[in-house]
């Protein structure tokens, strides 16, 4: 059942809305079953999915559990989830085990050590989603101390695998000189990697960085593109640094800078 392989976790909403709001933000949608279903990679239905589970093939007991964690076809129902996403954890499937994970951080079912256990088990397995919350986990010191050597280790597997996120917190490290030696030089190209990705917030420390000519050469123009870019996906702590950056720059610089955004817009990835 390759499907699974691009299913999507649960992180990855939670990450974006709170649990009030993705309600809202699904139901506001002209098909919100449809539209869940399809942003979560889910293709069997309901009854196919208890059928498979019962018969004990571990991906449809992943859909099914993920189905009673969000009420997508089912009643929601944090303990039937458990047990789904427990049975495939169990198998060794790291999507499960992911989310999984994640479940055990919900107030209503708080196990925080059974969560770090199955994150890592799921990390440990390869799966990229896993590997860049330990990583922000390790870095924010939330459940777990601080240690910006393990923060970077789980980082830098997921940004192996093209996590836009991942390059963008490598960056920052860098930048501050967290688990690693301070160096723009590497700030800047993880920054640029995640940018041209369409990470909003590396677009804007990239964009800092033209400003400031740490890591890269100096320059306006290219530090406007970049917090343009930025801005236009609506990542409102860049509009300060455009405000501030605009009144250095000259109207050729200006214009350069116009230029420049039109490239980015041309080249930006497709979402």
């Amino acid at each position: 059942m390759l499907f699974f392989n691009s299913l999507k976790s649960i992180v990855s909403l939670i990450a974006i809305f709170s649990a009030d709001a993705l309600s809202s933000s699904i139901l506001a949608q002209p098909n919100p079953v449809m539209n869940l279903e399809e942003h979560l990679g889910l293709s069997l239905s309901p009854e196919q999915a208890r059928s498979m589970s019962e018969k004990g093939e571990a991906a449809a007991q992943t859909e099914l559990g993920i189905r009673y964690v969000l009420g997508i076809g089912v009643e929601a129902n944090t303990k039937e989830a458990e047990k789904w996403l427990l049975k495939a954890s169990e198998q060794n499937n790291p999507v499960a085990q992911c989310n999984l994970g994640f479940l055990y951080f919900s107030p209503s079912i708080r196990d925080v050590s059974a969560a770090i256990k199955w994150l890592h088990k799921s990390a440990n397995a390869g799966n990229t989603e896993a590997q860049s919350f330990l990583g922000s986990l390790y870095r924010q010191g939330k459940y777990v101390p601080i240690n910006y050597e393990h923060s970077i280790k789980w980082y830098l597997l997921a940004a192996k695998k093209g996590d836009a996120s991942s390059m963008n917190a490598i960056g920052l490290l860098y930048m501050e000189g967290k688990g690693v030696n301070q160096n723009y030089v590497e700030a800047a190209t993880w920054l640029e990697k995640a940018a041209k990705l369409g990470q909003e917030a590396a677009q804007r420390h990239l964009g800092n960085l033209y400003a400031l000519g740490r890591g890269v050469e100096q320059s306006y123009p290219k530090a406007y593109a970049w917090l343009s870019m930025a801005i236009e996906q609506n990542f409102s702590p860049a509009e300060i640094d455009k405000s501030n950056l605009i009144a250095k720059m000259s109207p050729e610089e200006i214009r350069s800078g116009e230029l420049l955004l039109a490239t980015l817009r041309d080249t930006k990835p497709k979402k």
